[in-house]
């Protein structure tokens, strides 16, 4: 009776194995197979992704070899010719440099006087095309450079000329799309990304970790947004707003009927959604479109 009751629980039990072993067999080769396409088609975004950047800087690479050797650079029309050519291309700034690095004519005049100590410099200065990117100043303007070098009638390197692109420009046509995407440096730092504030992260494993100084993205994101930042203009603005306010804030608010509490409330939800905002890659408030 005892064996009547035991096998057909055994081949019960034997039943419910043998199909929980096959439903996971055939979920973790669907499992598998998704995670094969879902890199596949990560690997397809890249790459596109990568061909479009490459694309995008490789005018501002051309426009540095072919006008390095061009006659006018020679004479008094060098930053005339180079003004144009910058206006035309939207480069950010053209240099035509001697063989010290020193800085003999320029378009916009944003780098500096001397460039003897970069990176690109010194291997346009060996004979071949040098490249090389950074920030400019305290705006967090994002550049590529090309230094192509200039010779002499006997074959010798007499300079350079550089071109120098914006990277905010060059990111205006992709930026919001989807997938995400991002390209690092040699160190793992996000230089050029879709979304801005992924920019000075420092890639960690397969993860990213945020910049130390996380005030860079944010100023991006408002150059972005608002173009160019008087940063003098703007300091001085807060700066005369944060006084009137320091003596004047709670009259203010009385006014229309606001206690500083409420105001301190309300201000922290706004700071609240901004956050959201940043971190989500999403945005909540309304904005205008730019008017065409």
């Amino acid at each position: 009776m005892r064996a009547d009751r035991f096998f057909p629980r055994a081949a019960f039990a034997l039943y419910l194995v043998v199909v929980a072993g096959a439903a996971a067999a055939v979920w973790s080769y669907g499992y598998l197979r998704a995670l094969d396409q879902l890199a596949q088609r990560g690997e397809a975004d890249l790459s596109l992704a990568a061909d479009r950047l490459t694309g995008q800087l490789q005018p501002y690479q051309q426009l540095a070899v072919l006008m390095a050797d061009h006659p006018a650079l020679m004479g008094q029309g060098a930053q005339a010719l180079l003004q144009a050519a910058a206006d035309k291309t939207a480069a950010l700034d053209m240099m035509l440099v001697n063989h010290q690095g020193r800085v003999l004519a320029s378009a916009n005049g944003i780098i500096g006087p001397d460039v003897a100590q970069t990176l690109y410099f010194q291997r346009a200065m060996q004979g071949a095309l040098g490249e090389a990117h950074g920030v400019i100043g305290d705006a967090a303007l994002r550049a590529y450079y090309f230094a192509a070098p200039r010779f002499d009638a006997s074959g010798a390197v007499s300079g350079a000329l550089i071109v120098v692109a914006n990277i905010d420009r060059v990111e205006a046509e992709w930026r919001g799309g989807r997938p995400v995407v991002f390209f690092t440096d040699r160190g793992g730092e996000v230089f050029i990304s879709n979304r801005s504030e992924l920019l000075f992260w420092r890639q960690e494993g397969q993860g990213l970790r945020p910049y130390q100084d996380s005030t860079i993205p944010i100023i991006i994101s408002l150059r972005e947004k608002a173009g160019h930042i008087q940063s003098e203009k703007a300091s001085l603005v807060a700066a005369l707003i944060m006084i009137a306010f320091l003596f004047l804030g709670e009259k203010i608010l009385g006014l229309i009927g606001i206690d500083v509490n409420s105001f301190a409330v309300a201000g922290s939800f706004v700071i609240f959604f901004l956050a959201l905002e940043m971190i989500l890659g999403i945005s909540l408030f309304k904005e205008e479109a730019p008017e065409v």
